[in-house]
């Protein structure tokens, strides 16, 4: 990734930052007063949104990730999430994961939307104070995502959002056969601009859905990209196309 387009995907987060940071909390009371159906979820707490995650691969392609799973009735035990849709049956709100510290979500993220566009505005109370700490925007076309990308942890000298991940999906016909995952963050420590990406290349099975896949990491150090070695995985359980 060249500087410029790094530089040009920051600067599309924080736009949304300064748009929004101010009034986040007034938008997540309005969407929820339109909430007409809750959902609640455990498990999946090392993906943002957990069972919603806009990525249809990142618990494929990154380790020790999952989605969690949906419960079918509320038990004794505290659920990781909750998630409430409108009337037209759209995810607005998500509270979670669950903390036990703080006897509440530790996150709380309501969903703004545009066309083809969904924009996810996450926040937590800091010492009493709302505070935006995330932003994801996930573009569509015919109802599949094609490009998501998000930012979960402010830079703690600028205050702005300096360190992202990006994914990019490739379909053929109704399946999906690519996906580039890119973090990058830039870091004065290293040098400047750190980071790295992931080509992922999927087969399916007999019935269309994820069989195998095959990953090309690279690094990149400051305008210099390291190859490492391709590798190959199964996809585990997916019956997803």
């Amino acid at each position: 990734m060249k500087q410029e387009e790094y530089r040009a995907l920051c600067e599309e987060l924080n736009t949304i930052d300064r748009q929004y940071r101010g009034s986040v909390q007034e938008i997540y009371e309005e969407g929820l007063r339109q909430v007409v159906r809750r959902q609640y979820a455990r498990g999946g707490c090392t993906l943002q949104r957990g069972y919603y995650c806009p990525s249809p691969v990142l618990d494929i392609i990154a380790g020790n990730k999952d989605r969690g799973r949906l419960l079918k009735k509320l038990s004794g035990k505290q659920p990781d999430y909750m998630y409430g849709f409108n009337e037209a049956g759209e995810l607005l709100i998500i509270d979670g994961p669950w903390s036990a510290l703080t006897n509440g979500p530790y996150y709380r993220e309501v969903l703004l939307r545009d066309s083809e566009r969904e924009i996810g505005l996450r926040f937590q109370e800091v010492f009493g104070k709302t505070e935006l700490c995330g932003i994801s925007i996930c573009d569509t076309q015919k109802g599949r995502p094609v490009r998501y990308l998000y930012a979960l942890v402010r830079d703690p000298v600028t205050g702005t959002f300096t360190e992202f991940d990006m994914e990019v999906y490739t379909y053929e016909g109704e399946r999906l056969i690519a996906a580039v995952h890119y973090r990058y963050g830039n870091n004065a420590r290293a040098g400047g601009l750190l980071g790295n990406e992931m080509i992922c290349r999927f087969a399916h099975d007999a019935n269309g859905n994820l069989s195998t896949y095959t990953v090309q990491p690279i690094d990149q150090l400051n305008g210099e990209r390291k190859i490492r070695p391709l590798r190959s995985y199964q996809v585990q359980q997916s019956g997803r196309t």
